[in-house]
């Protein structure tokens, strides 16, 4: 059985370390991180991700609700920014431009 590698890719440095902050920060439950990792490689060049929330969900692989609620948890943190759309319309989740208050630092 052949054994396959696939490389994953973060698109610069400065979203490498705030993907590591996230990964390093108890307070984030594994979904949270999931989100953050797709956000950090789908992201364009305004560090967001505008799409549907019910095909994020779709993409990531869970309910609507629990990605809301995860979503809800990495803004609360200060690693992202979130805006719901209206009715079938994009949602838009973005980096934060500061680093979340009481993250744990890269040593």
């Amino acid at each position: 059985m052949d054994t396959v590698v696939t490389s994953l890719f973060v698109k610069s440095k400065k979203r490498s370390i705030w993907l590591d902050q996230i990964r390093r920060d108890r307070r984030v439950p594994n979904l949270g991180f999931r989100i953050a990792f797709i956000l950090a490689a789908d992201a364009g060049r305004d560090n967001a991700i505008s799409e549907r929330l019910v095909e994020f969900a779709d993409r990531v692989g869970v309910a609507p609700e629990s990605l809301l609620r995860a979503v809800d948890r990495l803004s609360r943190l200060g690693y992202v920014t979130f805006q719901r759309g209206k009715y079938k319309a994009p949602c838009r989740i973005q980096i934060s431009k500061r680093p979340a208050p009481n993250s744990v630092t890269p040593s």
